[in-house]
């Protein structure tokens, strides 16, 4: 509000005092004159009305504002002349000594905070004259507590408890609080609200008391309130105390049956059932109209689950529908709709290489592998993709050249007198190297339906097993050997034998790349390998990182989800690596050892300290 406007509301208040008397200032009739005035007097209290603003309207009479003090001002008779002529005195002449004890006046101190507190005292006041004179103490109990509507009294009130409770508070103020009856106890936020109620039933009561139906007549909050109080006390649970339920008693208040939910959780259930039936998912979006009672159903659900309630019953029927316990994981409607169409494409072509001609759910699989290959995939969608054989890259239809290399193939496997590879040693180095790639396209899911069906009909093995070489065995003879000599198999880097060195580097390095055999790994950890150096890193650590390895085995990825029951203490050293790798303090070994399993640090590109950590490796690998 400007100040013209300010003065505008002032000149009408000052025209309806002048007409109507300072006596008929309590009962203003116009209602916004009266709403003004209350305003005003809160931006008092709260500090935020002016000085000139405050003095006018005490000079006006309106209560809860400082009456001007008017100073004496001193008469030119008490003012000592000074002659004509004379000189000025230029400096004050020093009192003698007296010997008599000077007299101590007390000055008033804080007079506008005295001011203020006796305006809301005032207004306290009012409000307990207010309540009606026939409640007696058991009804007027809790009056100080206040209704939501007096939101800034009852901060007020809560300063006046704290200040009671530290001990700064006069005992004027104290003696004049508990002539109200102001209860200085501080209340939790149910007590509060629970004594807050309690007044708007007691006065709903003496009013309407007579009627049969004396309850129609308070607020729906309020309505629910006593519905869920009562059927607390029909269960005896901790959410009533014995005074609140006595007090309840007291006002015609009896305890109700607790309420039978399992009707409607079976009829819900059965809808969500229908859904998933229909949409072959029951992650329910609740946005449209038909859905928005079956999808906040759902989330609360999610929500009896995290807080330990809900019945093993229930949490067995809701897993059968592949029910999502966590809200983050759920997918919205728009990418089921396209997983469908993806998963009737598969049905009928055999594989996910939609053609560009289809734009809508060739968009839909390209944006798709880029979430896959960013590492920015929920975990579940990868799942899904998974059961459909999803490609990761483009491009994996059957090429004229790949014909012609498997044609090769089969020509030279019929010159032999074969129509298998199963039997057979001493392949062709041509041949031998492109089965290779094969099997490698093979785990990475980059081979077509068509090329897997004809590689395995004419009986390639996808995971072979593995002959160990001799070059391998001798060297691991080597490390037999200095083991028995010196207890360990910690080849130090100085050893003389410059081949068992590199041996040694080259397992722990093709370990970490998850690319070491079963064979292999089980031959050197019989013989008590260490995979890592222990003077750089951790116990702890490595355990944790052996962990993670464990886990890119079984889902083929290091994508943890924040919460993996299964191991929760994986999920968090997950998230801490990250965290500690975005703040620049992830040691470069540690680094090292992510970036071999494949572990996406997505934060490198978005922190100043992982851009230093980066340039810093760059530096020492030029």
């Amino acid at each position: 509000m400007t100040r013209s406007e300010w003065n505008t509301q002032f000149e009408k208040l000052r025209e309806f005092v002048s007409r109507e008397g300072l006596q008929a200032l309590a009962k203003l009739e116009p209602r916004r004159l009266r709403l003004w005035v209350e305003k005003q007097r809160e931006r008092y209290v709260a500090t935020r009305l002016g000085k000139r603003e405050a003095a006018l309207l005490g000079e006006l009479g309106v209560p809860g504002f400082p009456a001007p003090v008017s100073e004496p001002v001193p008469s030119k008779s008490t003012v000592p002349s000074r002659e004509r002529g004379s000189p000025r005195a230029k400096t004050k002449p020093k009192p003698e000594p007296s010997t008599k004890t000077p007299k101590i006046v007390q000055r008033p101190v804080g007079l506008k905070r005295e001011a203020r507190w006796k305006a809301m005292a005032s207004q306290l006041e009012q409000y307990s004259l207010s309540l009606p004179k026939d409640w007696g103490a058991e009804e007027r109990q809790g009056w100080s507590y206040l209704t939501s509507r007096q939101s800034d009294l009852h901060q007020w009130a809560q300063v006046q408890r704290h200040r009671f409770h530290k001990g700064s508070l006069t005992q004027e103020h104290v003696d004049r609080l508990n002539a109200m009856g102001f209860e200085w106890r501080f209340l939790s936020r149910r007590e509060l609200i629970d004594e807050r109620r309690l007044i708007e039933l007691t006065g709903i009561r003496a009013e309407y008391g007579e009627e049969q139906n004396w309850l129609s007549h308070a607020d729906p909050g309020l309505q629910r309130w006593v519905d869920g109080v009562a059927r607390a006390m029909g269960k005896e649970s901790n959410r009533v105390s014995a005074a609140l339920a006595q007090r309840l008693k007291r006002l015609g208040v009896t305890p109700k049956a607790p309420r039978n939910w399992e009707p409607q959780w079976r009829a819900l259930y059965e809808r969500l059932r229908r859904y998933y039936e229909t949409f072959g998912h029951s992650d329910v979006p609740g946005t449209s109209a038909d859905d928005i009672v079956l999808g906040r159903w759902v989330s609360r659900q999610r929500l009896q689950n995290a807080r330990g309630r809900m019945p093993p019953g229930r949490e067995k029927a809701l897993l059968a529908l592949e029910f999502s316990w966590n809200g983050s994981d759920t997918i919205s409607q728009v990418w089921w709709a396209r997983y469908a169409e993806l998963k009737a494409f598969q049905r009928e072509h055999g594989h996910t290489n939609v053609p560009q001609k289809i734009t809508a759910l060739g968009r839909f699989v390209s944006r798709q592998r880029s979430a896959l290959r960013a590492g920015r995939m929920n975990p579940r969608k990868i799942e899904l993709l998974r059961k459909l054989a999803f490609q990761e890259r483009a491009g994996l239809w059957v090429t004229d050249r790949w014909r012609r290399r498997f044609d090769t193939l089969k020509a030279w496997l019929e010159a032999q007198g074969k129509r298998s590879l199963r039997g057979i040693r001493g392949l062709p180095v041509e041949h031998s190297e492109w089965l290779t790639a094969q099997r490698a396209r093979y785990r990475e899911g980059r081979l077509a339906g068509e090329q897997i069906e004809k590689l395995e009909k004419i009986g390639i093995e996808w995971r072979p097993k593995e002959v160990i070489g001799a070059p391998w065995m001798s060297n691991y003879r080597k490390l037999v050997r200095f083991k028995a000599k010196n207890g360990h198999t910690r080849v130090p880097r100085g050893f003389r034998d410059r081949v068992l060195v590199s041996f040694v580097g080259t397992q722990r390095l093709t370990y970490r790349k998850g690319k070491l055999s079963k064979d292999k790994r089980r031959r050197l950890e019989k013989l008590g390998f260490e995979w890592f150096v222990a003077d750089k890193i951790r116990p702890e650590w490595q355990a944790r990182y052996r962990s993670l390895m464990a886990f890119r085995d079984e889902h083929g990825h290091c994508l943890v989800p924040r919460k993996y029951p299964p191991d929760q203490g994986l999920a968090e050293w997950v998230a801490q690596q990250k965290e500690r790798f975005r703040k620049g303090k992830l040691r470069e070994a540690h680094i090292d050892l992510l970036k071999e399993t494949g572990f996406p640090l997505q934060t490198e590109s978005r922190s100043k300290a992982a851009k230093r950590v980066w340039a810093k490796r760059k530096g020492k690998s030029g």
